[in-house]
């Protein structure tokens, strides 16, 4: 577990809904060890710098981040924040006996807004450090260490997502200081902890993201607009990589379009998290079937083929359809129905979009139909808010044979 939140009771229910150079220099550092840290740690010894971590892109160890709504949900503070400093801290659990002494990565933030929950106007992000010793001093230096690893991503304005408390870290329990991840070593692959991972990281369950401006500074070139991808790791583990859409309807590079979440978006799902949760999964898969394109149908026309299906009218308070994306496949043998995982023989081709511009929609497909094949029609619903939907809503689908005044009806596929 990654932290206690008050609503981890509710955890089981809100998953099954929704199936995304160091900081602060010497000045940081030196906030919470002695002098001439980092570089040297408190029994003079010399600590080895490293660069940013290496993110491992199969490793079982790392979280994946769940929606941005659901990741709202759960936490008990959403803020918008600027980091103050970083610095290296000892705490003492009183959850182990053996290893009493646990290194703590401490950021302290200016509060610039509060999204969720409240606070004061400077707040204390604890970061649990996986690696804990059995004297303070030895603590002390791989706090010193840790420092050293923290991503340079996490420098100047960010939004945080926090929890009040955690239970091997007595600070939490403070005022104003609040959970908001932990570094995790794979001690299986990892024996010397050369390449620990912030786990609260956008390479990790995306607690933090960071300012996407090349300034550090938001305002500058209208809202401010924050990280959802880490820019330095193929990842591969987002929500919006996880629709059920096919590969095809990403883009070149495989990943989604959907790179930075504007401030103002992040402020109405924070107002709206708990609704839409509370909605329970029936609903949210109702709502993305009655979005879907209705009544799908082909008929064939001279040398093309037409698609017609009806507009949805299951909308929703946090956002809509703006259109649609229609899919081309070709079936295996001209078998008319929809071929299993590995028979089909054709990738699918993307044709085009369509704008939601009434209630009866079509599309006409004349991009070299040949006589007698048959093909497979896949609509996909473009969701107006993506960063709680996702990029793609449900999928209607329909397989048709080129035969001069053929006709067919689809289905809508439900959503998993």
């Amino acid at each position: 577990m990654l932290g206690v939140s008050r609503r981890a009771g509710n955890w089981l229910g809100a998953v099954a809904l929704v199936g995304a150079a160091a900081v602060v220099g010497v000045a940081g550092c030196a906030a919470g060890m002695p002098a001439g840290a980092p570089g040297e740690g408190p029994d003079g010894k010399a600590i080895h710098a490293t660069p940013a971590p290496r993110y491992h892109s199969h490793s079982p160890i790392i979280p994946s981040p769940l929606s941005v709504v659901l990741t709202t949900y759960f936490v008990d503070v959403v803020a918008h924040v600027k980091l103050i400093s970083a610095r290296g801290e000892v705490e003492q659990s009183d959850q182990s006996s053996t290893y009493s002494y646990l290194p703590v990565v401490s950021y302290e933030f200016e509060a610039l807004e509060y999204l969720k929950g409240s606070g004061g106007d400077t707040i204390w992000g604890q970061v649990y450090v996986n690696h804990p010793a059995q004297s303070e001093e030895a603590a002390r230096e791989l706090a010193a260490r840790y420092v050293q690893r923290i991503d340079p991503a996490h420098s100047g304005e960010a939004v945080v997502f926090m929890e009040e408390s955690f239970p091997y870290l007595p600070s939490t329990r403070r005022k104003d200081h609040y959970f908001l991840g932990r570094f995790i070593v794979d001690w299986f692959s990892d024996t010397e902890a050369a390449n620990p991972i912030e786990g609260y990281s956008l390479a990790g369950s995306r607690h933090w993201l960071p300012l996407a401006a090349a300034d550090g500074v938001s305002g500058a070139g209208g809202e401010a607009r924050f990280m959802l991808r880490h820019p330095n790791s193929d990842y591969g583990h987002y929500p919006e990589d996880r629709s059920n859409a096919p590969d095809e309807v990403l883009d070149a590079a495989g990943v989604s379009v959907n790179s930075v979440i504007g401030l103002s978006d992040l402020r109405r799902i924070a107002e709206n998290a708990a609704s839409v949760i509370e909605q329970g999964r029936g609903g949210y898969v109702a709502r993305r079937v009655g979005m879907a394109a209705q009544n799908l149908g082909a008929e064939v026309v001279g040398d093309g083929i037409v698609l017609r299906w009806d507009v949805g009218t299951s909308l929703d308070t946090l956002g809509g359809v703006k259109g649609y994306r229609v899919f081309r496949q070709a079936s295996v043998e001209g078998r008319p129905g929809f071929s299993a995982p590995g028979q089909v023989e054709s990738e699918l081709v993307k044709l085009g979009d369509v704008a939601a511009g009434s209630l009866s929609m079509s599309y006409e497909d004349r991009a070299g139909v040949s006589p007698g094949m048959t093909y497979i029609y896949r609509v996909w619903t473009l969701e107006e808010d993506v960063f709680v939907f996702g990029e793609y809503g449900a999928e209607a689908r329909v397989a048709i044979v080129a035969v001069e005044g053929a006709k067919a009806a689809g289905a809508v596929v439900s959503p998993k």
